[in-house]
């Protein structure tokens, strides 16, 4: 049987039908059918000697065991973190593994943006492993493919990622690959033209996706349009207007030694400096530094009416915390403590359905189709909110339920919520560093936000500390600021601004 799961017999071979056997899935007749048939064929094939005919309780004849002592001896991973001569900062820490994930992190993003380039980071994206110099965008795609990695670009508003994850000899390559890639300036055209209509079409199902819609409405009015209210989806009048050019002077701007972070996990960070010296290193530091432009939080209303939405979305925001604040680790207990999530759940306690928003509106109002906080921190300013949508014949008592989910926060924060909120808190965190790839991202995060990492257990403690009264306290922060208003669908039966600012200052 432990054979049989990596056994991939097509037809051709031994006229069977193909056998994958998938570990979890529950057995059934015909399943075990195909198990004995797959198990003949095996042994038709290979013979008994393959270790068919030993029980999974024991180990495989003539296979040494893994010397796990050997992993005993080695050091506890720790991070290592070494600028280069230039100001790049190069980082990484160790997981004795056979496979790598290395990232360049940028501070840049769709913040320092303005009209007229408004979109370059989302194009940016696109553009990402695509011709470089004498290597096309197709070799770079078969050279991937032939070194068994992947690759993704992702844009945000504040930074910009380049990753990669591949088998660990393979580091020499994907090194140079993520180095000319934030390097380029020199776009090829015709590729441009492509991604440019590819995203045409993104743009245009962009512009009936309510929870996308929402967001970027929150960011636009409560930043008026400015900083964090750029829009990270390239807007419509840009996509005709946007040049290489463009994106060439934007990375030019930010693509500089002490705004970026290479970091990995899965390294020897020796080997990993040394190749970035020589990717990396030679790259000029700016005469300036570009001024961040500035996000001051003012709140509003950000109203659309559409007729083809199938539900009336509702946001409520209010200002937040930067990454920096002292209230960073109460706001992710707050958000935890809030939950929500739609009117079908599949799962138990662990899916959330203690929180507030389940158990005070997902439950008692049928009517409601999804009701979810949302917690935003950015370098100098966050939002934090809840969104919820319905059938426009409900929007208007929609309304009223999250305003009065909003105004409950004011009062007492029970120890027994308060604690599991913790928990839940503190076990997210703790199992997303359990993916390689989250800790090579978090390692470049952190730098670019705090210029270090805080460890696991300093993030655990922080959240330890949170209590009741902090949580109330903080609620009270957040209330006090205007709101913002997000509506989109049919706005209709949705009061004005006015009712709701009005109804949450009472």
């Amino acid at each position: 049987l432990r054979f049989l799961l990596l056994l991939d017999v097509d037809m051709n071979r031994a006229g069977i039908i193909g056998v994958r056997l998938a570990a979890l899935s529950r057995p059934t007749r015909s399943s075990l059918s195909l198990s004995c048939r797959g198990y003949a064929a095996a042994v038709s094939l290979f013979g008994k000697s393959a270790g068919l005919d030993v029980p999974l309780t024991e180990p495989l004849r003539d296979i040494p065991a893994p010397d796990t002592a050997s992993y005993a001896k080695l050091p506890a991973p720790k991070l290592e973190v070494t600028t280069l001569k230039n100001g790049v900062r190069v980082a990484s820490t160790e997981t004795y593994g056979h496979v790598t994930t290395l990232g360049i992190y940028v501070d840049s993003g769709s913040r320092y943006e303005n009209a007229r380039n408004s979109g370059v980071s989302h194009v940016l994206e696109h553009m990402a492993f695509k011709s470089i110099g004498a290597r096309s965008h197709f070799r770079t795609v078969r050279e991937v493919e032939y070194q068994g990695g992947s690759t993704m670009a992702a844009a945000s508003r504040e930074q910009m990622v380049y990753q990669a994850e591949f088998l660990r000899t393979r580091l020499p390559y994907f090194m140079t690959l993520l180095a000319d890639t934030v390097k380029n300036r020199d776009f090829d055209r015709t590729e441009f033209a492509e991604q440019m209509k590819a995203l045409e079409q993104i743009v245009k199902e962009t512009e009936s996706n309510g929870q996308t819609l929402i967001l970027e409405g929150l960011h636009a009015e409560a930043y008026r349009h400015v900083g964090l209210g750029m829009p990270l989806v390239c807007p419509g009048r840009n996509l005709s207007a946007l040049t290489t050019d463009d994106l060439s002077d934007f990375m030019q701007q930010l693509y500089t030694p002490q705004r970026l972070v290479v970091a990995a996990a899965g390294v020897e960070h020796a080997a990993l400096v040394d190749l970035a010296e020589k990717s990396l290193g030679s790259i000029p530091a700016p005469k300036e530094v570009p001024a961040k432009a500035a996000s001051q939080y003012v709140g509003g209303e950000w109203r659309v009416h559409s007729n083809e939405s199938p539900v009336t979305n509702i946001a409520i925001g209010f200002r937040g915390v930067a990454w920096a604040d002292a209230d960073l680790p109460a706001m992710c207990v707050l958000h935890t403590l809030m939950g929500g999530g739609n009117s079908f759940s599949a799962g138990g306690p662990g899916k959330g359905m203690y929180s507030r928003l389940y158990q005070n509106v997902l439950n008692p109002y049928h009517w409601v189709q999804s009701c979810t906080a949302f917690n935003l921190f950015y370098s100098d300013s966050g939002l934090f909110g809840i969104h919820a949508t319905s059938a426009a014949a409900d929007a208007a008592s929609l309304g009223k339920v999250v305003v009065d989910e909003l105004l409950r926060m004011k009062g007492q924060f029970n120890a027994t919520e308060v604690a599991r909120a913790k928990n839940q808190t503190k076990s997210a965190f703790l199992m997303n560093l359990e993916s390689r790839s989250i800790v090579a991202e978090d390692i470049g995060r952190q730098l670019l936000i705090y210029g270090t990492r805080l460890s696991p257990q300093q993030l655990c403690a922080s959240i330890d500390s949170v209590t009741p009264a902090h949580l109330q306290r903080l609620a009270g922060k957040i209330l006090s600021s205007l709101p913002t208003l997000a509506v989109y669908g049919d706005t209709s039966a949705v009061p004005s601004y006015d009712v709701f600012a009005s109804q949450l200052s009472s």
